[in-house]
């Protein structure tokens, strides 16, 4: 099956001549650079040193060493917490993918009050306040990814509001769209996120997820398998969760779009 996100992301072409000079800010490895003190190429080298297909190997063996509990959203969020590097070297030249997930997202923007639960390094985040010139929180874990999209915001755009995340208690505020693009995969209670989410919206407010169903074992910190996380049951957790899908488009066999309205 061809994966349909691919067909959302510029070519580098276009990307570097046609979208960058929109931008108040330059790409995030420019950014890492400054942050760690880095070149260019040293970056380059630690991105190809960490990286096996698509997953940061510096994260996934730092998550094997400490061997936690993938039921404990703690233990879990300890793995986030107390890596080297986080996702930030996974990220490190992400921008057209970032974008890609911008121009998906972008028809099905309500408000002017977006959350982008699990930024990472940022980036949708600066996207939907630099393009569609939204309201923008930006949550995620205690990390060192988050900290480079803290810092990257107040330098580019200190009226983005960071709210780092209790894994216990997601957050609850009034936003009428929240985007949370490959994370629930990643979160042992993502029913609570659910709640805090629909706690957080009223009728017709969207919500916009996608979701890795894939169960990758040792290649990457995906815990679909023991979080009850399938297709069927999260359609019927939306449901229970006072939204209503309308919109919903499978990439691949392992990942699904979704685009959920409030219906109370």
């Amino acid at each position: 099956m061809t994966n349909t996100r691919e067909k959302f992301i510029p070519s580098r072409e276009h990307f570097v001549d046609k979208i960058v000079p929109k931008l108040n800010f330059p790409p995030v490895a420019e950014d890492i650079c400054d942050y760690y003190s880095l070149t260019m190429e040293e970056l380059e080298t630690l991105y190809d040193n960490f990286k096996i297909g698509a997953q940061n190997q510096d994260l996934i063996d730092h998550w094997h060493s400490l061997t936690p509990d993938p039921n404990d959203s703690k233990e879990v969020a300890k793995v986030y917490e107390q890596s080297d590097w986080g996702y930030v070297l996974e990220q490190a030249f992400s921008d057209r993918a970032s974008y890609g997930k911008y121009k998906r997202c972008r028809p099905y923007i309500k408000g002017d009050k977006l959350l982008d639960y699990g930024t990472a390094v940022g980036n949708l985040a600066l996207y939907f306040h630099d393009l569609k010139q939204l309201n923008v929180t930006a949550a995620d874990l205690k990390s060192p990814h988050f900290e480079l999209a803290k810092y990257r915001f107040k330098k580019y755009a200190p009226d983005i509001e960071p709210l780092e995340i209790d894994p216990e208690n997601p957050p609850v505020g009034g936003w009428n769209t929240i985007v949370c693009l490959d994370v629930l995969e990643h979160v042992p209670n993502w029913k609570r996120v659910l709640e805090s989410f629909s706690a957080s919206q009223t009728g017709k407010d969207r919500l916009i997820l996608k979701i890795c169903f894939g169960r990758h074992g040792k290649v990457s910190l995906h815990i679909s398998e023991q979080n009850g996380l399938l297709p069927d049951v999260v359609r019927s957790e939306i449901k229970s969760s006072n939204y209503r899908i309308i919109h919903e488009k499978m990439d691949n066999p392992n990942n699904i779009f979704f685009v959920c309205e409030k219906t109370d």
